[in-house]
């Protein structure tokens, strides 16, 4: 699965759509995705160090939990391919059913440009055969 991340904005976008994330959300997205890249998953503490380096100590695992949870919602927006699994408390990770592929975009590139046209036509027509699917069987 090919993702293109525009850093800036912290938006992912995949052939499904569109995602844009909060800051600690993209913090995880990119600690979670980078591992999973590698096939590997990544534990509490460095988790926490990638999210929150200034709080490392205060940050309780409900908070961790409630982030991640949060994220694997709007992952389903971009992705039926990313499934993201915790061992609460211990690890967490990306089990990727396929191959994972990022690639990381500007804002004043022809990439990002071509991504958020196709990404804002290719959502529309997912709404579209949607509202025709709903229309038909009632």
């Amino acid at each position: 699965m090919i993702y293109f991340v525009e850093i800036d904005d912290k938006v992912v976008y995949s052939w499904k759509g569109s995602v844009e994330l909060t800051n600690k959300e993209f913090y995880l997205f990119m600690a979670l995705i980078n591992n999973a890249i590698n096939g590997e998953k990544i534990d509490r503490d460095n988790l926490l160090s990638s999210i929150w380096p200034e709080k490392e100590t205060t940050i309780s695992n409900n908070n961790i939990h409630q982030l991640f949870s949060r994220l694997k919602k709007k992952t389903v927006i971009i992705s039926d391919d990313l499934e993201l699994q915790s061992s609460r408390g211990k690890f967490y990770r990306i089990n990727n059913k396929k191959k994972i592929s990022v690639h990381y975009i500007s804002h004043n590139s022809t990439t990002y440009k071509i991504l958020r046209i196709t990404s804002a036509l290719l959502q529309r027509l997912f709404k579209r055969s949607n509202l025709s699917k709903n229309i038909s069987t009632s």
